[in-house]
């Protein structure tokens, strides 16, 4: 389970400060969060379950909350998902195991790897719309919409060799900049940088980031020293 809390900071102070800490459930499936501000009316929680959909959902403090020395009562039902399958391979037509194929559903990334015969099976998804995003040591990333449902068709992929991207970032000296963040703003629509595994990605110690599994469109990104 985890709550999204936003704290109060001064009046000037316009950046975010929010409770990063998760919480599992006991052994009778119940959980309690002992930091929530008193001026807090709504929480917003997520919760996950590698058996179940994920979650997500605000919770009234005034109808979910404790007070001293109360056990939780208030019960909610995780509902289990679709399964997606299908295979990926190369352009020769081999099987590529190992490869990731994961989609972003309520901020929560679902994600399978694929068997010795590049068979996926992406378990508890939600019926509607969804992109899966899949990658491949040495290959570049595909994405496709699906439509997920009961006795939907596999999902196979066919991916590309992959692109190289090189960016080396330095001050006006010429000097690296070490640790300079590259953040993920836009592929083929939006960021996925869940996705692509990409969501923490630094230059090297010369100031280099090289990509090597990139994808033969265009990408977005920011630059942060």
């Amino acid at each position: 389970v985890h709550p999204s809390i936003e704290y109060k900071k001064r009046d000037s102070d316009l950046s975010q400060l929010g409770s990063g800490k998760s919480f599992k459930t006991d052994a009778e499936g119940k959980w309690r969060v002992d930091t929530i501000p008193a001026t807090e009316k709504t929480v917003g929680v997520s919760i996950t379950h590698d058996d179940f959909m994920p979650t997500r959902l605000p919770l009234s403090v005034g109808e979910y909350g404790l007070k001293l020395g109360e056990e939780p009562t208030r019960t909610m039902q995780l509902e289990r998902g679709l399964t997606v399958t299908g295979t990926v391979t190369d352009q020769a037509g081999q099987p590529l195991p190992g490869a990731m194929v994961r989609a972003e559903i309520q901020n929560e990334t679902l994600e399978a790897t694929t068997d010795e015969h590049g068979r996926y099976t992406l378990k508890n998804c939600p019926a509607g719309s969804t992109e899966l995003v899949v990658t491949a040591k040495q290959c570049a990333p595909d994405l496709k919409l699906v439509t997920i449902k009961d006795g939907m068709h596999e999902v196979d992929f066919s991916l590309e060799p992959g692109k190289t991207i090189r960016v080396r970032v330095t001050d006006r000296d010429g000097k690296p900049l070490r640790k300079s963040r590259i953040f993920f703003q836009n592929w083929r629509g939006k960021s996925h940088a869940n996705e692509l595994g990409m969501m923490l990605t630094y230059t090297n110690d010369m100031g280099v980031w090289e990509w090597n599994e990139a994808p033969s469109d265009a990408i977005q990104v920011d630059v942060c020293p």
